[in-house]
């Protein structure tokens, strides 16, 4: 968070003075207004936020209502999905919001590159082990800490801008979903949701 006496307040000049606000100033403001506190944003891709429409989510539900998919056991229900870890940005900063929030959403304004993670999670709450796509041509070495026990059932791999293409996707279901989700009885439908 900047230093609140580096800020200046538009309103501060309108009456010809050009001021500063003082060093406890932030402090003060939050502890006059308790319906607002400082928070750690949460950053989430502007086409997250565009995709998250009452509408579509409604849609969701509604899909999951149909006859076809109603049946098919929660063990065998798979939400898969990708989130991303952005190289260079750092998560420390905070944001003001409301005070019975946690978090807040911060849209990321500009494209960075990213390291791709793609996880599934059963209805049930059981998860895959995810698969982690890095920037570059090959899995480098150094990339990783030199204790990887916590790293064993991971997989790892490489694109040309770290996101997820066609071939990774089905290297991801042949080696990882449908070997670690098939049902246990054979004549049992599985269902994966992206997203």
């Amino acid at each position: 968070m900047a230093k609140s006496g580096s800020w200046r307040f538009p309103l501060l000049g309108e009456n010809g003075r050009n001021q500063r606000v003082g060093k406890y100033w932030v402090t003060g403001f939050l502890r006059r207004n308790q319906r607002i506190k400082t928070l750690k944003p949460k950053e989430i891709d502007r086409k997250r936020i565009a995709g998250s429409r009452p509408d579509l989510i409604r849609r969701f539900f509604d899909l999951l209502d149909l006859p076809g998919v109603k049946f098919i056991p929660p063990r065998n229900r798979w939400n898969f999905d990708e989130t991303g870890i952005f190289q260079g940005l750092g998560t420390n900063g905070l944001v003001v919001g409301q005070s019975q929030l946690r978090s807040m959403i911060k849209k990321q304004p500009f494209d960075l590159n990213w390291i791709t993670i793609i996880e599934a999670i059963s209805a049930t709450g059981s998860g895959l082990s995810p698969l982690v796509i890095f920037k570059g041509k090959d899995v480098q070495h150094q990339w990783f800490p030199e204790e990887l026990d916590y790293l064993t059932n991971w997989q790892f791999t490489t694109s040309e801008k770290g996101w997820t293409n066609d071939e990774i996707g089905l290297a991801w279901l042949k080696k990882v979903f449908l070997p670690c989700s098939k049902p246990a009885k054979t004549n049992e439908k599985r269902l994966l949701i992206f997203g």
